[in-house]
């Protein structure tokens, strides 16, 4: 007996210790409101608050992670050595560890490249410092290794499509790459987002197949090589900033009628997919548990669908095309992990609410849900990232936490976690039972993913069954659960073995949105006058059986009421009735309305609205309307009364008195006057004060405006020279002080808001300018240097110098500043007015351009004459043109420098084949068109990497110094192309003649750079042989480089002739390979990214540095443009500036044709500059033979013989002739017999000495005695 006693006791208890385990397996941490600041948070947009456990309870099995940023270097420095590298990883492992972390996520592919030797990328640049260094030792394995040596998972962070996020070009971004790097070997696979944050995002186009095998075949790749535990994407899938660059493949690979949106969302799918079937297929073979997981942007859409967050936020779905929805949906992965990086009080985007919506997301899927958090906010409250992984123990999907990221693991809010929820590392990573969840099944009237009735649960399994309900206490299962109210229900269930094992928690989301279809009917019963009812009016309701509830609006808001019968209206004016039924499972119908209006047999007054447009009660044209509770009768002046029926409109000038009234027993009469007015009121007249000199304004100037009528409102405007004012009410006269061009326009408007011709008045101002002052002042402000405060100061007193260069650039192609040959005489006397203006002008200088486009403006036996002199390549004009030049030219004083443009071929686009072919046999580019690449734009130039190019273009070089007595060689600013240029063209000739480890880049620039010294030594060696003064010079893009520390203070965004046309302008002169260096600085002092003061320091210092004379290219043209200089003083003052400077030698103008304008800009700084600064003919800063021809003048009684005066003959008697020395007299010989009509007279003078003319004049007296 003592024993069953015994085994009755020891039965009893261990059901009373079963009893208390299970109630502390199964007790749930109760839920409080969650208060920030002692105030509750609620959900967004609700008065919902948000709950939370009420303490926190740590796990033994819990994915923690860490994300490692490696780009940049964010999280981890550059590796130097495998010591130090090592040493810096053991550190950051050590801190993982330190926070009972058991996880990272580790960023091994940041930009395109790798921390692993692969074969499908280059080295990081972010690991060894450059892309492609090789750190000599297997820096992946020993990662992998040593994290799993500290009981850490390796989980390899991938960044997908990223290239590179740079301001560069496209071209310049590939070329600065490895030339392992994907990107590089496949640039038509890469493309640009939308400029942001003065960045282009570059990225593997997702849209291309050869990409998405790409990515697979690197993921494989890893797998293959590394025991790593994880693959993990981020969210980077089609940039942020937006962008447009891949229609053309969009085109391409779209199906029937696929929108780009869904097109691109599912470029990005086929890689998830892929992906996940990869690892799949992987962990199957090799038996291993890889995890595959994306950390998407933390809202995939905005309410519908999407989470309870504000619309205006951004959305995954729609900006980076990343369906993360349905990648859970689909199972595409083992986890997603969404960058929920918001507060609880976040004003758009609550953390409570998107966690929330994640959680229903995932919620009977199998997909885990880790939850990214932002502890990179420092911000926050201290308590922020312990109460969110408080919030997360709300919702059993949530399996773990990463969090952004290891450069934050000290921080205070961490610290807090540490000593508070994470005080141990977990056992486990993921979460795991032998013990099957049980089988639940779903009744009810299902409507796509809504009941629309009653839900039951039926819920079974081999074990005990607790489920929840909305997050409450858990409850033993023992009959179905029910499902009655309507939204949403969260249904979470477990089994529990005897043993008290228990299952994985499995979660459902069920929707009750129930339909009541009984609606019911409202009838009015009651007379009518128009539209409204009488008072007394009844209203009845019915429907199908289901009870009626009523609410009536008239002058306030009606309560709903139950219906029990017929309701009376007693009163006048609107009643809003609205209806609806509640069924016997309370559920509300459809509310139906209606709006009844009831009048009495008199009524209030109506209301009348008038509408126009002209100034109450005049206007130029209006509409009348008139409201009332009834019928309504109106006239017009004394006109008859009529039905009012539809709006009145007026069309004649004239005044209006509208009389209306209700036709009721009252008959009370109202009345508004209008006018109508339609005429344009008569222009004001303007009065200016002030000296005129029939053209300008030479003083500062008072406009007065004067109206015809007192009523009359006058409105001006005024145009500065550069931009309208806002047109204002004109008060008062107006001053203008400045010289410019004034253009003011004004005209008077009346009361009804008529118009008159708007007037329009130029008053140009020409206060005589200031030659003397200190600073550069635009629009009534100093300017100042570049990104300073510094003033710009001038020479206050400007010295014209004795020698000097003073040129202009005479531009041939285009025909831009001489036109066609049309005959040999025409021509000639365009050049002698060109030359005579010249001189007008005291130039003495002209770049003359002899070969525009692979042609030449001289018979040649390298090129055909230009299109540009004879309209047809390879027409002979028939006599040599630049000999005659250099000729007249010469004569004047004036140097010659033959302009030349080396490479380029064409300045069209269009089909590389058809240009060649249009040119002339004898052009060298149809020769050999293997010489020849196209641009980006179509556009044509020799290849400057081929050595027969540049020999070719010394031959040419060679044979005009040689057949002219040219006084320089010039080339411009075209070397490789402006418009960029197509790196396969050249590739062949890159490959065959490049150095070791030569980039493309260098390799252009050293191209360049030998036709540059090989030109100067040619020409210095002809110098030497031929005793020339042949000068070589350059005028190249005005920036060499922009910033850092050796380029100009100028802004980095400007082009910059080093990268865009590979023209290494400073080591030209610093070797220096040229006798001077003509920079273009066509920009005026206030340009807003290269001011000319800034540019020509810059070149100033670099020349003086080097010896190397400095000529300044002016942009006198863009006096003349519609956008160009407004500031007359602009280029004189360019001259003042640069005599700060002796190292600069002179000036050049582009071009010609500006000097020819009647522009008033060009005319009045010609006309100041002949005044004060080229008011004379000056020499040469260099040596030169050239001077201007001074014809000889002899006295009155001398004659020029061979440039020499000599005294003319004494006059002597008529019967005398003068013999050489004396007068002495005439014989007259006999006179011989001649044949009939054969008189033949000639008379050779052959001069060179007193004699000669004294024989001539002999001969000549013989002749006319004779006669």
């Amino acid at each position: 007996m003592h024993k069953v006693y015994r085994r009755i006791s020891i039965f009893i208890v261990m059901i009373i210790m079963a009893v208390a385990m299970s109630l502390t397996l199964f007790a749930s941490v109760p839920l409080v409101n969650l208060t920030r600041g002692g105030q509750t948070v609620f959900h967004y947009n609700t008065t919902t608050p948000v709950t939370i456990p009420e303490s926190y309870q740590e796990s033994d099995t819990e994915f923690r992670a860490v994300w490692v940023a490696t780009v940049y270097n964010l999280n981890i420095a550059t590796h130097t050595s495998e010591t130090q590298y090592k040493a810096a990883y053991q550190q950051l492992i050590a801190d993982v560890k330190a926070k009972n972390l058991n996880a990272i996520l580790f960023q091994v592919r940041p930009n395109n490249d790798a921390f692993y030797d692969s074969d499908y990328a280059p080295w990081s640049r972010w690991l060894a410092g450059s892309e492609g260094a090789d750190p000599g030792w297997d820096v992946m394995q020993y990662l992998v290794d040593y994290a799993h040596s500290q009981g850490i998972q390796f989980h390899a962070w991938m960044n997908p499509y990223r290239v590179q996020n740079t301001a560069l070009s496209k071209e310049a971004m590939l070329s600065a790459l490895h030339d392992e790097n994907f990107a590089k070997q496949n640039p038509n696979l890469v493309i640009a987002g939308n400029y942001s944050n003065s960045v282009y995002p570059y990225i593997l186009n997702p849209g291309e197949p050869a990409v998405k095998t790409y990515i697979r075949n690197v993921v494989k790749e890893l797998m293959g090589l590394y025991d790593v535990d994880g693959i993990h994407f981020d969210d980077y899938f089609y940039p942020y900033s937006g962008l447009s660059s891949d229609t053309q493949t969009y085109d391409t690979y779209k199906l029937p009628g696929q929108a780009i949106a869904d097109w691109r969302r599912e470029n990005v799918n086929d890689v998830i997919r892929g992906v996940m079937e990869d690892v799949t297929e992987h962990n199957t073979l090799h038996g291993k548990d890889i995890r595959f997981g994306v950390s998407p942007f933390g809202i995939w859409q905005s309410q519908g669908e999407g989470s309870n967050t504000w619309t205006g936020t951004s959305e995954s779905y729609h900006d980076q095309y990343a369906d993360s929805k349905r990648w859970v949906e689909e199972g595409w992965l083992h986890y997603i992990c969404p960058q929920v990086y918001w507060s609880f009080q976040h004003e758009t985007a609550p953390y409570a609410d998107v966690v929330d919506w994640w959680a229903s997301v995932v919620r009977g899927t199998g997909v885990d849900l880790i939850i990214g958090h932002g502890i990179h906010h420092t911000e926050w409250a201290t308590d922020e990232i312990q109460t969110q992984l408080r919030y997360n123990q709300k919702h059993p999907e949530i399996k773990g936490s990463a969090l952004y990221s290891k450069s934050y693991l000290s921080s205070t809010q961490m610290n807090l976690v540490k000593d508070t929820y994470w005080t141990t590392t977990p056992l486990n990573y993921w979460a795991e039972s032998a013990v099957a969840a049980p089988t639940v099944s779903l009744s009810g009237t299902l409507d796509g993913s809504v009941y629309r009735s009653d839900v039951t649960a039926t819920l079974t399994s081999d074990h005990t069954i607790y489920y929840r309900i909305d997050n409450a206490e858990w409850i033993l299962y023992e009959n179905p659960i029910v499902f009655t109210e309507e939204g949403t229900h969260t249904l979470h269930v477990k089994a529990v073995t005897t043993e008290l094992t228990e299952s994985l928690v499995e979660g459902y989301t069920i929707v009750i949105d129930k339909i009541n279809s009984d609606v019911p009917v409202i009838t009015i019963n009651g007379d009518m006058i128009g539209t409204a009812y009488l008072v007394g009016s009844t209203v009845t309701l019915t429907s199908n059986g289901a009870p009626i509830w009523v609410a009536i609006n008239h002058g306030n808001v009606g309560e709903w009421q139950l219906y029990t019968g017929p309701i009376v209206l007693d009163d006048t004016g609107n009643y809003y009735i609205r209806a609806k039924t509640i069924n016997s499972e309370n559920v509300e119908s459809a509310e139906v309305n209606r709006l009844v209006s009831l009048t009495a047999p008199c009524y209030s007054q109506p209301e009348i609205d008038i509408l126009g447009t002209g100034n109450p009660p005049y206007y130029r044209e209006v509409t009348v309307s008139i409201n009332g509770e009834t019928d309504i009768l109106v006239r017009i002046n004394d006109g008859n009364w009529t039905a009012y029926t539809d709006t009145l409109t007026f069309s004649t000038d004239g005044t209006y008195v509208i009389s209306y009234k209700n036709n009721d027993a009252c008959g009370t009469v109202y009345q508004e006057t209008i006018y109508l007015d339609q005429t344009n009121p008569t222009e004001p007249t303007i009065d200016i004060v002030g000296v005129y000199d029939g053209r300008f304004y030479t003083e500062e100037v008072l406009v007065t405006l004067t109206k015809v009528d007192e009523d009359d409102v006058i409105y001006y405007r005024l145009h500065n020279g550069k931009t309208w004012s806002s047109w204002a009410i004109y008060t008062e006269s107006l001053e203008l002080t400045k010289s410019v061009n004034y253009t003011l326009e004004f005209y008077a408007t009346d009361l009804a808001g008529n118009v008159s011709d708007t007037m329009s008045n130029l008053i140009r101002l020409n206060i005589p300018p200031d030659e003397h002052s200190l600073y550069v002042e635009r629009d009534g402000e100093y300017v100042t240097y570049y990104n300073t405060t510094t003033s710009i100061e001038l020479v206050t007193n400007y010295v014209e110098k004795e020698a000097e260069v003073r040129a202009a650039w005479v531009a041939t192609v285009g025909n831009i500043d001489i036109g066609l040959h049309t005959s040999e005489a025409t021509y000639k006397a365009t050049i002698i007015d060109m030359l005579d203006r010249l001189e007008e002008l005291h130039f003495n200088t002209i770049f003359f351009q002899v070969r525009p486009m692979n042609d030449a403006f001289y018979p040649s036996d390298y090129a055909p004459f230009s299109r540009y002199l004879t309209g047809t390549e390879g027409v002979d004009p028939g006599w040599d043109v630049f000999e005659f030049i250099i000729r007249e030219a010469h004569i004047r004083g004036i140097e010659v420098h033959a302009w030349l443009n080396p490479y380029r071929v064409s300045n069209i686009s269009g089909d590389k084949s058809e240009q060649l072919e249009a040119l002339h046999e004898d052009n060298f580019a149809k020769q050999h068109p293997e010489y020849v690449l196209q641009d980006l734009s179509g556009k044509l130039i020799l290849n400057p990497g081929e050595a027969e190019v540049r020999n070719y273009i010394k031959n040419v070089i060679d044979e005009i110094m040689t057949n002219y007595d040219v006084d320089g060689i010039h080339f411009d600013d075209y070397f490789y192309s402006y418009n960029g240029m197509d790196n396969a063209q050249d590739a062949q000739t890159y490959e065959e003649t490049k150095l070791t480890d030569q980039s493309l880049a260098d390799w252009r620039r050293e191209n360049v750079n030998v036709l540059v010294r090989d030109i100067f030594e040619m020409v210095e060696t002809h110098n030497t042989e031929e005793s020339t003064t042949i000068k070589f010079g350059i005028s190249p893009f005005g920036i060499w480089k922009s910033g850092g520390t050796d380029g100009s203070n100028t802004s980095t965004s400007t082009m910059q002739s080093y990268s865009a046309q590979y023209a290494d302008t400073k080591k030209w002169v610093e070797e220096g390979w040229l006798h001077y260096i003509m920079p273009q600085l066509y920009w005026p002092f206030d340009h807003s990214l290269a001011p000319y003061a800034d540019l020509v320091d810059w070149w100033a210092e670099l020349c003086d540095a080097n010896d190397v004379d400095l000529i300044i290219g002016h942009g006198f043209y863009r006096y003349a443009e519609t956008n160009g200089w407004t500031y007359e003083s602009e280029f004189l003052e360019q001259l003042r500036y640069n005599q700060h400077y002796d190292i600069i030698k002179g000036s050049a103008l582009f071009s010609y044709k500006t000097l020819n304008l009647s522009n008033a800009l060009v005319t009045g700084a010609l006309d100041r500059l002949e005044t004060h600064y080229w008011t004379d003919y000056v020499t040469f800063p260099w040596a030169s033979d050239v001077a201007p021809y001074e014809p000889l003048v002899c006295q009155p009684n001398q004659t020029e013989v061979n440039g020499v005066c000599v005294d003319n003959p004494p006059t002597c008697e008529d019967n005398e002739e003068w013999n050489g020395s004396a007068c002495i007299p005439i014989i007259i010989p006999e006179e011989p017999v001649e044949p009939e009509n054969n008189t033949v007279v000639t008379i050779a003078i052959i001069g060179g000495s007193v004699s000669g003319l004294a024989i001539a004049i002999y001969l000549v007296r013989k002749f006319v005695l004779k006669i």
